[in-house]
């Protein structure tokens, strides 16, 4: 099996951010966003996406290793599913949409075929405030930072040897461009956050993979992405 399905991700996430997420694994073949009625937890705030992979053992993997990825706040519940569940969730086109597909082809390539007239243009005054730029296309959200929370203790903090220490371990997953320590107001449980950026989204993905549910200092890290 190939293809995973990929629940609970937050509703204002677009597709074009998950798909570099998994693709950080290997080749992704497809990444769409599919109708999941059967899923009992698939609300208004939250999609389901199909992603799908060349071979199925790097499926395999991306289902075990993205098991409760945090992804702007929602953990990700990923299952293997097969081939004919796939296309069960993306059916294949009517011959209407195929006929409209091949209708706009072919209009597409006899306007290319057409010899371009070009016509004079005036200069955009400079006055002008109006921006070709499309402000509604969303923006991919690039992941460089990762939150690191009960791996170090307040108390700790006081060792000048930490950040080091620490760095030492984290620069395995690639270029490390700061490390940080904070502590929340109101603090209760004695925990800080150790807060990483990485040169790239792909190291920083490599981190995270790494360190999610690791033991340190005989506590389980808790690991969360961010921008």
């Amino acid at each position: 099996m190939r293809c995973l399905l990929v629940r609970n991700i937050a509703a204002t996430v677009a597709i074009s951010e998950v798909e570099p997420i998994f693709a950080a694994f290997g080749t992704v073949a497809r990444c769409v966003y599919v109708e999941d009625s059967t899923c009992s937890m698939t609300s208004i705030n939250t999609k389901t996406a199909l992603v799908e992979y060349n071979d199925s053992q790097t499926a395999a993997t991306v289902a075990l290793s993205m098991k409760n990825f945090n992804l702007a706040g929602f953990p990700l519940v990923v299952q293997m599913i097969s081939s004919e569940q796939a296309m069960q969730l993306v059916p294949s086109p009517t011959p209407a949409a195929i006929a409209r597909a091949a209708a706009a082809a072919f209009a597409a390539s006899v306007s290319a075929s057409m010899p371009l007239k070009v016509a004079a243009v005036a200069p955009p005054s400079s006055t002008s405030s109006t921006s070709t730029t499309d402000s509604t296309s969303p923006t991919p959200v690039r992941y460089k930072s990762l939150k690191l929370l009960n791996m170090v203790s307040v108390d700790e903090l006081q060792d000048p040897d930490l950040k080091e220490e620490i760095a030492e371990e984290v620069r395995k997953y690639g270029q490390l461009l700061d490390i940080q320590f904070y502590v929340a107001p109101n603090n209760s449980n004695n925990s800080a956050t150790v807060a990483l950026r990485y040169a790239t989204e792909e190291d920083t993905l490599r981190a995270y993979q790494a360190l999610q549910d690791r033991a340190f200092a005989n506590k389980k890290i808790v690991a969360t992405l961010a921008p």
